[in-house]
């Protein structure tokens, strides 16, 4: 029975749209159900009665009635039987459903199969965009898109970039407070109220999008048969990246009211701490992001025009400016250092700013914030870190995700000289995950991994899901970047009797971006310049000044950037040819 309650249907029928307590019911079903009598009378299969009159009629029940859901499936039984499409239902206790009205589902089978809008063609594009099912979510400066389904009620997904916030309450089961939704999309916490209650609340406080976060494994199209007219586009996610987004979310409307207590005690003439003020500069880090509808063609001849253009993908977003946008994720940025007291940093690194890639687990950096840095002894962290506090990876997750694991103790994190702080590992020597999860069991804020090389790439895990339980930002850094920052860590912890300090403080920007250093790799490698491997340099003058000339050229595109300009040097140095100017200046 309790899986009958579970099913979703696209156009009606007996479904549970979430588990609630309904806020309004016009009265409850008392009258003994018709087919709990001796039924002696033949049933009338000519006779078409659709629901509500097949309810009324018959059992005595009316739309906002609430009924046992044993009732509740005998009407589904009849009306099947009758060749009628059953009426709605909603689950809101273990025992009873609510009847709802019946209303058609937004998403149109009918327009799914079809093919791309041709190029130039706003028109065609948009119906297409309005009438896909599911699409993914770009949200800045996160490691990856997270997948959508729309809900049968609501609006299309607004086009452009957007805030992203929570709801508050959580569960957008009472009206929105405590920040701007105007124009944004807000993401909630599924369940206490249905989820038409959700999408009004939303609507009435301005949002344009609402995101349910699943509270269950997998995924669905959201019913809701009372919420037809709603004025806002409702989609749902699965738990596992929701969840991730909540909780950056989270923390960053905790920090927005912590820096409004501590304008209000300074208003007050009282002192605000300097913790209070470091977390309140961090409430300026705003997560933006777009929902973007995806089409797929079934066959990749179906593509048209855009063959050349997707290459091998049959999905990808329904408007070019959509697919333009996605060819320019926001991966990386700088991570700017700073020490307390400034003299640290002056006196030891002559590189203050080290870019970074974002890795394709965890969260997105949270811009705007300085965040201490530690050193790990065992610079690998490929074995559980000394001093993180006794805990492994499980472990803490179970204590401080709320998580359930069969055979897990529930622990305390105890004295770990990490948490909160960014922990710098070495890379190598085991993978990219291990290091990410002994971060994590130590209750770090951040995991950066120092490149062994000048070059900088995204790391990652295969297959996808085995990084969703990592729930702090993950980043690279390059060989000198990573140097730069044990330098600072080490004269810092040395400094004042360790009273010191090192941070870094992250900026988000596309000007540091995989395909920037993709360009430079090929010349630290050598490959730019022709070098297929180790060889004797060449004495060539005309090869000497044409790779000469090409390093220029690049240096010269690369400006500003003393990270990448030390890895198009180093690349050319291995060829062996002398002084990059004075291999300009020969002569033919």
């Amino acid at each position: 029975m309790k899986n009958a309650l579970q099913l979703s249907l696209v156009l009606g029928g007996l479904f549970s749209a979430d588990s609630a307590e309904p806020r309004k019911v016009k009265r409850r079903f008392t009258a003994e159900p018709e087919w709990k009598k001796e039924a002696t009378e033949k049933i009338d299969r000519d006779q078409k009665l659709l629901p509500p009159k097949f309810v009324a009629d018959k059992y005595g029940v009316k739309e906002g009635d609430e009924l046992n859901h044993t009732v509740a499936l005998k009407i589904d039984e009849e009306a099947r039987g009758l060749g009628e499409k059953p009426p709605n239902f909603f689950k809101v206790k273990d025992d009873e459903v609510l009847l709802l009205p019946e209303v058609f589902s937004q998403l149109d089978p009918d327009k799914v199969k079809r093919g791309f809008a041709l190029p130039g063609d706003a028109k065609d594009e948009q119906e297409l965009r309005n009438s896909r099912w599911w699409g993914r979510i770009y949200l800045d400066g996160w490691p990856q898109t997270v997948q959508y389904f729309r809900a049968h009620f609501g609006e299309p997904p607004p086009e452009g970039v957007r805030r992203v916030v929570l709801a508050d309450p959580p569960d957008a089961c009472g009206p929105l407070e405590g920040q701007d939704y105007s124009g944004a999309i807000v993401f909630a916490k599924r369940g206490t109220c249905t989820f038409s209650s959700k999408a009004r609340a939303a609507a009435k406080a301005g949002a344009d999008a609402l995101v349910l976060v699943n509270n269950e494994e997998g995924n669905d199209h959201l019913a809701g048969p009372d919420a037809h007219d709603v004025g806002v586009s409702v989609s749902m996610v699965a738990k596992a990246d929701g969840d991730l987004v909540l909780k950056v979310l989270e923390e960053r409307l905790q920090r927005t009211k912590e820096m409004a207590v501590a304008a209000t005690l300074e208003r007050a003439g009282e002192r605000a701490s300097e913790r209070a003020g470091e977390k309140g500069a961090a409430a300026l880090g705003v997560l933006t992001g777009a929902l973007v509808p995806i089409h797929c063609a079934e066959k990749s001849d179906e593509r048209g025009d855009l063959t050349a253009e997707l290459g091998s993908d049959l999905c990808a977003p329904c408007t070019a400016a959509e697919r333009q946008a996605g060819r320019e994720p926001l991966e990386g940025g700088w991570l700017t250092l700073s020490s307390d007291p400034p003299e640290v940093l002056q006196a030891s690194a002559d590189l203050q700013k080290a870019e970074f890639m974002i890795a394709t687990f965890g969260v997105a950096v949270d811009p705007k914030v300085a965040v201490e840095v530690a050193v790990a002894d065992k610079q690998e962290g490929c074995a559980p870190l000394e001093g993180g506090g006794g805990l492994t990876f499980e472990e803490f997750n179970e204590r401080h995700l709320n998580e359930t694991s069969e055979g897990v103790e529930k622990r305390e994190l105890v004295g770990s000289r990490y948490e909160g702080k960014a922990v710098l590992l070495k890379r190598g020597g085991c993978s990219f995950i291990d290091k990410a999860k002994a971060a994590q069991a130590t209750g770090a804020a951040m995991l950066i991994v120092a490149n062994s090389h000048l070059g900088l790439s995204r790391f990652g895990v295969e297959p996808r899901w085995k990084g969703l339980g990592i729930n702090i930002p993950c980043v690279m850094v390059t060989e000198a970047g990573g140097a730069a920052l044990l330098e600072v860590a080490l004269a810092a912890a040395a400094s004042q009797g360790g009273a010191s300090a090192a941070y870094v403080t992250a900026t988000l920007s596309k000007g540091v971006s995989g395909a920037a250093w993709d360009e430079v790799e090929l010349f630290r490698t050598g490959a730019a310049f022709g070098n297929k491997g180790p060889k004797a340099p060449s004495k060539n003058p005309a090869v000497a000044k044409a790779a000469a000339a090409l390093l220029a050229k690049h240096r010269e595109a690369h400006a500003g950037w003393p990270e990448r300009l030390a890895a198009l040097q180093e690349g050319f140095d291995a060829l062996g040819l002398g002084d990059a100017k004075a291999a300009g200046k020969s002569e033919l």
